[in-house]
């Protein structure tokens, strides 16, 4: 499978081989990267490497199959990212956002809620939040120094939460998608330009998420839910290609 290359944006793109994944897509600046990555059939992770420095970075993920993902590894130079069910079928990939700006919240065993303390000071900015176990983690509540959020699983011993945000959201695409009570798919309308763009999001409700590659365009994609709400929720989404 051949991922398109996208138009080159103002910033720096490397393109580089990577076994059984034609290319994978870099797209670098000084606080944070962005790479689509291949994933093989049966994979249950990769390691996706950085160049930002230190282990002290904050990934998010969005894979193109129905699955979850979470942090097992980070270090100076790449970060690990385990999937509960591994994909089936030739072409899964992962898009996975990492960035120096953002923090880790502790969260102790057997606890179902967590509240992340952040210094944003507003309630509109995307918060993106990486597990380190096998959970779904989704927005219950949100002010301008805490975002209160639900776990599908509680830890079996102490864990932690990695949340992270863009700091140029003046040339990103961030909004607030209200979902309907019973849909199982949202049409995102980025309008960045890059078939390829990175859409990450933080649901209201207790829903895996993954992108349908096959619906990609230049300005839109279509993210899917493995359970639909019951009532309406939302999707906090962002996607900044031309910033990451």
């Amino acid at each position: 499978m051949r991922y398109p290359t996208p138009a080159k944006p103002a910033q720096q793109i490397r393109v580089l081989p990577y076994l059984y994944c034609v290319k994978q897509l870099r797209r670098v600046k000084s606080d944070a990267l962005v790479v689509n990555y291949g994933v093989v059939v049966d994979a249950r992770s990769v390691t996706v490497p950085h160049n930002l420095g230190t282990a002290a970075v904050f990934p998010a993920a969005m894979p193109n199959w129905n699955t979850i993902c979470y942090l097992t590894g980070r270090t100076a130079s790449n970060v690990t990212i385990t999937f509960n069910t591994p994909p089936v079928y030739r072409g899964a990939a992962i898009t996975v956002r990492i960035t120096t700006f953002g923090g880790s919240q502790s969260v102790p065993a057997d606890a179902l809620t967590a509240i992340i303390t952040h210094s944003l000071g507003d309630t509109t900015t995307p918060i993106l939040v990486t597990p380190t176990w096998n959970t779904v983690v989704y927005k219950t509540a949100r002010t301008g120094t805490t975002l209160s959020v639900g776990l599908s699983t509680a830890p079996s011993t102490a864990q932690s939460l990695l949340w992270s945000y863009y700091t140029h959201l003046s040339d990103a695409f961030a909004e607030s998608v209200d979902i309907l009570a019973n849909e199982r798919q949202k049409s995102i309308e980025h309008g960045l330009g890059i078939p390829f763009a990175d859409i990450l999001a933080l649901p209201s409700w207790n829903a895996s998420l993954w992108i349908n590659d096959r619906t990609r365009t230049e300005d839109a994609a279509t993210m899917r839910f493995n359970v639909a709400p019951s009532a309406s929720e939302t999707l906090d989404i962002v996607s900044g290609a031309a910033v990451a």
